[in-house]
């Protein structure tokens, strides 16, 4: 009584492996999904605890450019190499990297002030650097870069966590603005 085309065991694959699910399937690194719940429980647990929370929000420089350039295969590997990096960044257990979309990837550093995140996004684009993916489209070096933009807050009933990340994504842009491959922090003074 199975429909064409429908295996009864798939359901059954879903539900053993929950932790598939929450990965983006291209870089094997944490999903949107999975970022947005864990952020929410460690933005709950920084509250409590009265401790510092940052992001950092990262953007492959004229990406678009590159897959127009080298092609779309180019460019998923590219973003498995660049997650792989920006994963292998961090130190914790409880911080995390996910593909935010497209090529935007975000890391979630737990207890962590604004001086570790500037620190920690700075090995991270170093790390992209050193990975030196040529990118003969870009305006600002002959390899792959990214921008990085950096947010930290102790949180409180005033912000929400979507006001963190609308302040990391703002100084992404900031990066971006001021010529890409660097890094800017987002002030909390301007929530």
């Amino acid at each position: 009584d199975t429909k064409p085309g429908f295996a009864p065991w798939s359901m059954t694959a879903v539900v053993a492996w929950p932790g598939r699910m929450s990965n983006d399937t291209l870089t094997q690194i944490a999903n949107r999904g999975r970022f947005d719940a864990a952020l929410r429980q460690e933005w709950r647990r920084c509250a409590r605890d009265e401790s510092p929370l940052s992001l950092v929000f990262c953007d492959i420089d004229y990406f678009k450019r590159f897959n127009d350039t080298y092609g779309h295969q180019a460019g998923d590997e590219c973003l498995v190499r660049v997650a792989q990096a920006m994963d292998e960044s961090l130190n914790r257990p409880a911080d995390l990297v996910a593909r935010y979309g497209g090529e935007e990837f975000i890391a979630m550093l737990v207890d962590t002030g604004v001086e570790g995140a500037r620190m920690l996004a700075e090995r991270m684009r170093q790390r992209v650097e050193s990975l030196r993916i040529e990118h003969r489209a870009s305006d600002v070096a002959p390899h792959l870069t990214v921008s990085l933009g950096v947010a930290t807050v102790v949180p409180r009933p005033a912000v929400r966590p979507e006001d963190l990340v609308d302040l990391a994504d703002r100084a992404l842009y900031a990066a971006k603005a001021e010529g890409r491959l660097l890094y800017r922090a987002g002030r909390l003074d301007r929530m």
